[in-house]
């Protein structure tokens, strides 16, 4: 068995980068070079193993803090919260496609300020994927809308409520600050 991992070179990657505000013609010769590439994998093997074989071969080198993997649904696998002898078949499922993504963190490397899929900008699989994941940050966006709407009801009706609340449908435990900040846990 084996899964699928789907990257462009680290090296070709920061090329267009690097030349994110170059001419049409000059990103025509690097689309030429620089497709993406399939590299298989057995997910029946540690981690660190895998992730050490799928850095190599993209040329990969940046911190492990900076990069994760997606599946192509854009839901990031957080391999970095695994042990590094932790099986491969527990994170990655058989015959499943998956993406190197590039992390740029805060100031202080606490949160995710942007996501930037490890493939050819051109390419299909790199429109899809960037479709999808603004999928999901769109749902997540008017999911937070409904739970701050409702949530604001309940302060309107319970003025000095500063315990853990329910409302209706909502599964999040959420509770207010004195200021009637919503703190959603």
């Amino acid at each position: 068995m084996y899964c699928v991992l789907q990257y462009i070179d680290y090296l070709n990657f920061k090329r267009f980068r690097d030349t994110s505000s170059a001419t049409v013609s000059s990103l025509q010769s690097l689309d030429e070079e620089a497709s993406n590439s399939t590299l298989y994998f057995n997910p029946n093997c540690i981690l660190q193993l895998i992730l050490d074989y799928i850095c190599t071969e993209a040329h990969l080198n940046v911190d492990g803090n900076h990069y994760d993997m997606c599946n192509g649904d854009g839901d990031l696998l957080g391999i970095k919260d695994y042990k590094p002898n932790a099986s491969g078949l527990t994170i990655f499922q058989r015959r499943e496609t998956y993406f190197i993504v590039i992390l740029k963190r805060n100031e202080s490397g606490t949160a995710i300020e942007e996501i930037t899929p490890l493939l050819h900008p051109q390419s299909a699989a790199y429109q899809n994927l960037v479709k999808n994941m603004n999928k999901k940050l769109n749902k997540k966006r008017s999911s937070l809308t409904k739970v701050s709407f409702i949530f604001t009801l309940l302060v309107k009706k319970t003025q000095h409520s500063h315990q853990f609340c329910y409302a209706g449908r909502v599964s999040k435990k959420a509770f207010f600050t004195t200021s009637q900040e919503l703190i959603v846990a």
